[in-house]
């Protein structure tokens, strides 16, 4: 028999928690694959997978899964409970050099402080499901990958409970493959971010500073990101985001917004090397109400752009700035709008 728990917070559905059988590392630190390092036994696909779960279990702890070595879980939660409750005492950490199959929610950092370390050689298949950093309230979560493939996440949620602090670093020869939502600053207060200075990462829609209050930043100075459309603030009230190119990046985007279609929202974009294809696509920025955006193009090279939309809404206040070696090349107009 299994059961559903819907937990809701700040007004939104935020995950159903399906209870199968519990395994919970409990031991400071030791290998996945030992079974007297867990009370429930080595996880399985059928086993919901605790790390720093917090008392009765050992925390902080530290479970890794060697080179050479695999695992498999349903649901996955390092750093936390799962449910709400106290966030100091709940600390894990998961090391993954072998290969991991994960068959329900990932979560590094859900009422608690969450880190997941990824290195090369290593290969975790989340099977379309969701990965989350920093699920509730004041709650933490990092997730490293310096190497390996991190594959089928559909969507990714960075930042995602109320003053919640998510960050993903992205480096190396690693590979990021993630076809639906990139998330960043989904409640109020709530900090997102994403550096990448090497690796690739396959994305659909991102967004930076995905509800009102929240933030979001996505910096790429080495590396290629492909296949995805950018939004920045994205929310009414006081959404915010940032996205920066440089150093050796490779951009392949579907377009650009950047604080439009909604209210006071702001957005800064900064280029300053690398290359950055746009897709045949338009930027728009600060159409509107009451948004402002700020775009720099001052090194690398922007190509591929249709046309440029600046302002156009009551009360919207946008800036461009273009310098230094930068290079541009668009085959279409460029408005100026009324803001």
């Amino acid at each position: 028999m299994k059961t559903t728990t819907t937990i809701v917070s700040a007004g939104l559905c935020l995950l159903a928690v399906t209870a199968w059988g519990q395994s919970y590392f409990n031991t400071s630190s030791g290998l996945w694959t030992n079974a007297g390092n867990w009370a429930g036994g080595v996880p399985n696909a059928g086993t919901d997978t605790y790390i720093g779960y917090g008392s009765p279990y050992v925390t902080p702890a530290t479970a890794t899964l060697d080179a050479g070595s695999s695992g498999a879980t349903k649901q996955l939660i390092v750093g936390g409970i799962g449910l709400a409750g106290p966030t100091t005492a709940n600390t894990g950490t998961l090391n993954l050099q072998g290969s991991l199959s994960v068959n329900g929610t990932f979560a590094a950092g859900w009422s608690g402080t969450g880190t997941v370390v990824q290195t090369s050689g290593s290969s975790v298949n989340v099977n379309n499901n969701f990965l989350y950093l920093a699920v509730r309230t004041r709650d933490a979560g990092t997730y490293q990958l310096s190497g390996g493939v991190l594959t089928n996440v559909s969507i990714l949620r960075i930042g995602y409970g109320p003053n919640s602090v998510g960050n993903f670093t992205l480096s190396g020869s690693s590979t990021l493959l993630q076809a639906g939502a990139a998330q960043f600053g989904l409640d109020s207060g709530a900090v997102g971010t994403l550096l990448q200075t090497g690796g690739t990462w396959n994305s659909g829609a991102i967004t930076l500073g995905a509800a009102s209050g929240g933030q979001g930043t996505y910096q790429i100075t080495g590396g290629t990101l492909t296949n995805a459309s950018i939004t920045i603030g994205g929310a009414n009230n006081g959404s915010a985001g940032t996205f920066t190119v440089g150093g050796t990046a490779a951009v392949w985007l579907k377009g650009l917004t950047v604080a439009s279609g909604v209210a006071y929202a702001t957005g800064t974009v900064t280029m300053t090397g690398g290359t950055w294809d746009n897709g045949g696509q338009n930027i728009t920025l600060a159409s509107g109400s009451q948004c402002a955006a700020t775009m720099s193009v001052t090194g690398g090279t922007l190509t591929n752009l249709s046309g440029l939309t600046l302002g156009g809404a009551s009360g919207g206040t946008g800036s461009l700035t273009l310098g230094g070696t930068a290079q541009i090349f668009s085959t279409g107009g460029w408005t100026v709008g009324n803001g």
